[in-house]
């Protein structure tokens, strides 16, 4: 059976009492509004008739061998009801009823994408979405949020690290046109790890810190990545472009690392003021004095890092300060796990 013997086979059943007995989207809707807390007037909801066209495309060129599948999507075509749900479902977050549909429809856009740079551009934007996720699920009052949060957490970090292979795969046959979507793809990159700084220490993330640390670290690998490739690209084929971003991508890394540095800092000489006055063991006198003894030795580096900096070396610069950044994450995880302990009387 054919795609258009399948759409004419339910138009002819889709008034049994099977189907519904005579489906009406618009009372339907206003019922389902109601009862899940979604916009009544589903008009308002947009998205492009190019969308509608390329979903139902890809389903049908499924039909061969997923016959079950064209059917179901011609069902909803024909009930109207289809395109509602996916503009509907875009508001939706994991354990809405409707959040399988935003995934499903995703992976449709992934699958219908042309180029690595398409797939790029859309696992990043993903990739942004689950973050939004993220901080919206902790905020709630869901009595499964906890294990919400980890899954969203690793559709994150799935998303980012698709993100940086497609920029990869691109650079295999074009360094300079990788370079260009490295560079559009990090910015967002660097956006996503700001966002996540900024809510480190909200109340409705302090359960998530785990979580939280490895989306961070995910954007920290792509960004490390990300900027590899414009490197390499710009080894290959110099070019104004990527040279000034580069010079502006290391000049805000050095500034990062001095920052993280001096916050390290206060929080080791507040951990050694907790252990003087007694109120933690000493116990944690030998880790606070490696990280102290770690940071030290950061200014040397710091200032090869501007000497290869000035000279245009960027790959050199690159491998110091990724060396720099992942010191200090490693400083920041073992000082988090003193805060809390001493927070908690350990």
């Amino acid at each position: 059976m054919n795609n258009r013997e399948i759409v004419k086979l339910i138009k002819s059943l889709k008034d049994e009492p099977e189907f519904g007995g005579g489906f009406d989207f618009d009372k339907s809707w206003e019922k389902f509004a109601d009862q899940y807390g979604f916009e009544k007037n589903y008009k308002d909801f947009k998205i492009t008739w190019k969308d509608y066209l390329e979903y139902f495309t890809h389903i049908s060129s499924k039909a061969i061998v997923r016959p079950v599948g064209a059917a179901i999507a011609s069902l909803a075509l024909v009930l109207g009801g289809w395109v509602t749900t996916v503009n509907a479902s875009f508001g939706s977050v994991p354990g809405d009823l409707l959040y399988p549909v935003k995934l499903v429809t995703e992976r449709v856009q992934i699958s219908l994408a042309a180029t690595n740079e398409q797939r790029a551009r859309l696992h990043t934007e993903f990739a942004s979405r689950r973050l939004n996720e993220v901080i919206e699920i902790a905020a709630s009052d869901r009595i499964d949020k906890d294990e919400l949060v980890k899954e969203t957490v690793e559709s994150f970090k799935i998303s980012i690290s698709s993100a940086t292979t497609a920029v990869e795969n691109i650079a295999t046959t074009s360094p300079e046109a990788a370079a260009n979507v490295a560079m559009v793809v990090d910015q967002k990159v660097e956006a996503m790890s700001s966002v996540i700084s900024a809510n480190e220490n909200s109340t409705s993330l302090e359960a998530h810190t785990e979580q939280l640390a490895e989306a961070q670290n995910s954007t920290q690998e792509s960004d490390q990545k990300l900027t590899e490739t414009i490197v390499t690209s710009n080894e290959t084929i110099k070019q104004d472009r990527t040279n000034g971003y580069l010079q502006d991508s290391f000049k805000k890394d050095m500034i990062e690392i001095d920052t993280r540095k001096a916050n390290l800092l206060v929080r080791v000489a507040n951990i050694e003021a907790a252990i003087a006055g007694g109120a933690v063991s000493d116990s944690y006198v030998k880790n606070t004095e490696v990280i102290t003894n770690t940071l030290e030795t950061f200014e040397d580096e710091l200032v090869e890092a501007r000497n290869y900096f000035a000279a245009g070396g960027w790959r050199r610069v690159l491998e110091i300060v990724t060396g720099l950044k992942n010191k200090l994450s490693v400083a920041e995880m073992l000082v988090t796990e003193m805060e809390i302990e001493i927070s908690s009387g350990g």
